[in-house]
């Protein structure tokens, strides 16, 4: 029981630190949209199947998110998902639905490809 409940908050942990790697300006574009659909995904209470139907109602929980979770993490850069891992330890958050939309509003990389060094 100990080490399911050190999984869950490691994968808790994971998906915080995901969430931070986000917003840092050094993840590239490509890697957001990922992000963005597995942040989605392992928050929302819609599942893509629904639990109701058997075996296959679980599939979303036990194999997509942790796929997704796992390329995401992939994707980010060694040294920004280091540093988003520590920003997760030293400071938890709880992630909700609202909180991403918020996030993803007030991305400006979301709708701007240009740095900031650019003309």
């Amino acid at each position: 029981m100990e080490a399911l409940k050190a999984r869950a908050r490691k994968l808790k942990n994971e998906i915080t630190a995901v969430y931070y790697a986000y917003g840092n300006a050094r993840t590239p574009r490509g890697p957001k949209t990922v992000i963005a659909l597995t942040l989605f995904l392992a928050l929302s209470p819609i599942d893509l199947i629904p639990d109701f139907i058997p075996v296959l109602g679980y599939l979303d929980d036990l194999i997509i998110i942790p796929f997704l979770l796992a390329w995401s993490i992939r994707l980010i850069p060694p040294e920004v998902m280091e540093e988003s891992r520590r920003k997760a330890e030293e400071k938890p958050l709880k992630l909700s639905l609202k909180s991403l939309r918020k996030k993803f509003r007030s991305d400006p990389d979301a709708s701007d490809t240009r740095t900031s060094t650019e003309p």
